[in-house]
């Protein structure tokens, strides 16, 4: 969801999900390899942004479940 809309470096990235950037790096391997997300170099740093609108709308619908599994 932190891409939704603009594009950001992997540094930003794992700051947001409060991860470490080499966990992040693998994580945005995965979505690179599934075609969920695009990606450009800039000098030594990586950017990227959600490839297609579909894939946020199956983040938002399974976050959707997932909250309304916890408040039952």
């Amino acid at each position: 969801m932190a891409l939704e809309g603009r594009e950001l470096c992997v540094c930003d990235l794992a700051h947001v999900l409060d991860t470490s950037l080499s966990s992040m790096s693998q994580q945005l391997k995965q979505l690179r390899t599934l075609g969920a997300i695009r990606f450009r170099a800039h000098g030594k740093l990586a950017y990227y942004r959600i490839s297609d609108p579909y894939w946020l709308g199956l983040v938002q619908s399974i976050s959707e479940k997932l909250h309304g599994a916890n408040s039952n």
